[in-house]
């Protein structure tokens, strides 16, 4: 007698939490999809790195994490072409967006959560796409200017 497999719900996995919507540029979504196949992390894995990034940029900038990340959201879209279209931009914005779906467990969007309150950001899909965008495209940028920034010795 063969038993059938049977997924548990009970044992804090993530079965019926429903996805998050997240939408974000062609660069952000190939460099997300790359991060998730090469380190083998699922997307919820990536946005806590993008999460632990901003929390050592800002013990490097003797701030606190809060306020590193607040400063995400302090540039002018208009005049930042790096910054994510908001939401109501972005339904007109002529940069085709890709949607990624994260699943998140119940205690990680409420920590989420917590973070955009002080940021004073509203919009979850929003938040999500900035943090990951800035954690995501940076690092692409970094690699090529090494053998600029040599130190002279």
């Amino acid at each position: 007698m063969v038993k059938q497999r049977r997924k548990r719900a009970t044992d804090g996995s993530r079965t019926g939490v429903p996805a998050s919507s997240v939408y974000l540029t062609a660069a952000a979504y190939k460099q997300l999809t790359t991060t998730k196949r090469l380190k083998i992390k699922d997307y919820a894995q990536i946005v806590a790195d993008a999460f632990a990034q901003i929390a050592k940029e800002a013990a490097d900038q003797q701030r606190s994490p809060d306020e590193v990340l607040a400063s995400l959201f302090k540039a002018p879209e208009s005049t930042d072409a790096w910054m994510m279209p908001s939401s109501t931009t972005r339904a007109k914005s002529s940069t085709p967006l890709t949607e990624a779906r994260i699943s998140f467990s119940p205690q990680q969007r409420e920590w989420i959560e917590e973070r955009m309150a002080a940021a004073g950001v509203d919009a979850f899909s929003e938040f999500i796409a900035r943090v990951l965008e800035h954690h995501l495209l940076p690092a692409k940028a970094k690699r090529g200017k090494k053998s600029v920034s040599k130190s002279e010795g």
